[in-house]
């Protein structure tokens, strides 16, 4: 081999390293924009326990203090409590459980204390609460649901 040809191969080697480098570098250039979304933005508290997606797009986010559905530019709280007589409202306010979105679209979350479970049906807009009865076999007899799977 003459040193024009190892030059001519070590010349190649060099400039395939360096474009390598400066492609990784120049991928680089581009920063993601992240967003914080707080209590400033409507957040009802900093911490959210899980969140979910439905059919439509909305964002639900679970708090202590309630259920926040965001459409990308505001966010909606709600607020359950236990002493409305209305079955179609949502009565459990820490959703510190879980969530998930099932096959049929609804939208399950996961209550603490008074725990229980509540369910979102997107199309007749309500939901359906399932609280746990010590006194009533037939009812759930857990206080807290952390995880949600669909089976």
């Amino acid at each position: 081999m003459t040193n024009k040809s190892q030059f001519f191969k070590s010349t190649l080697v060099l400039i395939g390293v360096f474009l390598f480098v400066t492609s990784g570098l120049m991928a680089q250039k581009e920063k993601i924009s992240f967003e914080k979304f707080g209590v400033a933005e409507g957040l009802p508290e900093e911490y959210v326990s899980s969140m979910v997606q439905d059919d439509q797009g909305f964002i639900w986010a679970t708090t202590q203090n309630g259920l926040v559905r965001f459409d990308g530019y505001q966010m909606k709280v709600i607020r359950g409590t236990e002493k409305t007589g209305d079955s179609t409202k949502l009565q459990q306010r820490n959703l510190n459980g879980g969530s998930i979105k099932s096959k049929d679209g609804k939208i399950w979350f996961g209550a603490y204390g008074p725990g229980g479970i509540a369910s979102y049906d997107p199309k007749k807009e309500n939901f359906r609460n399932y609280l746990p009865n010590p006194n009533d076999p037939k009812t759930m007899r857990y206080y807290y649901c952390a995880l949600m799977f669909e089976d």
